[in-house]
């Protein structure tokens, strides 16, 4: 089903063609502006905490208000077992499948009006990420030694996020587009890196 935007009428896939000729034409005339490309607000913070020869940095930031589509999600549930290979998403076991079944998620389709945006993968993707932290122990060098300084530390990178995104939602921050028609849109973009470093730190 397909709902008319003018008077919120439902209308079947072949009513939709025999009114507007083609989905493509139906969608045309049925778009809504919907979402938020850009955060409300952004911002971070830090600390630096030392006791005795132990060290813990940390710095965290965060994004509220922003809205993300999901345009690679779209074709990996919706175009199933296409040329394309793409596994469909879990939450596609939700699907609508019959006349009565109540949900928000479409059926599964081999049609290739697959491009379509809608609502329906619109997730909000606020967060709160730890960008960096770093425990380090120093250790104590004897006096005379043509070393200065030793430190062993290790240091983790994008480590924990806290969001509402959706679970299908990889990665909630990565995801503004380049273009003015496509800011809430991302395109199989890749997630930042989650890294684990352990090292030591000489100074001469």
């Amino acid at each position: 089903l397909w709902v008319q935007q003018s008077d919120g009428a439902l209308l079947t896939t072949s009513q939709v063609e025999g009114q507007f000729n083609s989905l493509n034409a139906f969608f045309s005339n049925n778009q809504i502006p919907f979402g938020n490309p850009y955060p409300d607000f952004t911002g971070g913070f830090s600390t630096d905490l030392r006791y005795k020869n132990w060290s813990v940095s940390a710095l965290l930031s965060f994004a509220v208000g922003q809205n993300y589509i999901a345009s690679g999600e779209v074709i990996n549930s919706k175009y199933f077992a296409s040329s394309m290979n793409l596994t469909p998403l879990r939450h596609m076991l939700g699907r609508w499948r019959s006349p009565g079944d109540v949900t928000s998620i479409g059926q599964l389709t081999t049609d290739p009006t697959i491009w379509t945006r809608t609502t329906q993968y619109v997730s909000d993707v606020d967060y709160l990420r730890l960008r960096d932290f770093t425990f380090t122990y120093s250790f104590d060098i004897p006096e005379g030694s043509p070393i200065k300084g030793l430190d062993l530390y290790t240091k983790l990178t994008n480590f924990l996020t806290w969001t509402n995104a959706q679970p299908w939602m990889y990665d909630p921050e990565n995801h503004v587009r380049g273009g003015n028609t496509n800011l809430m849109d991302k395109w199989k973009q890749v997630p930042q890196a989650k890294t684990v470093n352990i090292g030591l730190n000489l100074k001469f």
